[in-house]
């Protein structure tokens, strides 16, 4: 695979691209989360988020793991993945953009 901003060549498996990415911790939390279980829900993509949190994270959890998505995916779409969630299938996963 090729980087879109430099031109060189880019290892191109997922825990790869990912590494390069920049992303958050809290981010990288998210991405290791569905990396190890696919196909979770927001609700419980997001109880995994704070599970370490006394009081259980945000009030608004669900919608603060939306954000962290959106976000994930703004870096991870230009190197051709995406974390989705489809509708009418169960929960969060990564795949790859069309190119």
């Amino acid at each position: 695979m090729i980087c879109h901003a430099c031109g060189q060549e880019v290892e191109s498996t997922l825990p790869a691209i990912l590494d390069q990415c920049n992303l958050t911790a809290t981010e990288r939390r998210v991405c290791d989360i569905v990396l190890r279980k696919p196909n979770l829900s927001r609700v419980e993509l997001s109880n995994l988020m704070y599970e370490d949190h006394e009081d259980g994270g945000p009030d608004l959890a669900e919608c603060a793991a939306r954000q962290h998505v959106h976000n994930i995916n703004k870096k991870l779409r230009p190197l051709g993945w995406e974390l989705t969630g489809l509708r009418g299938q169960n929960g969060y996963r990564f795949l790859r953009v069309p190119e």
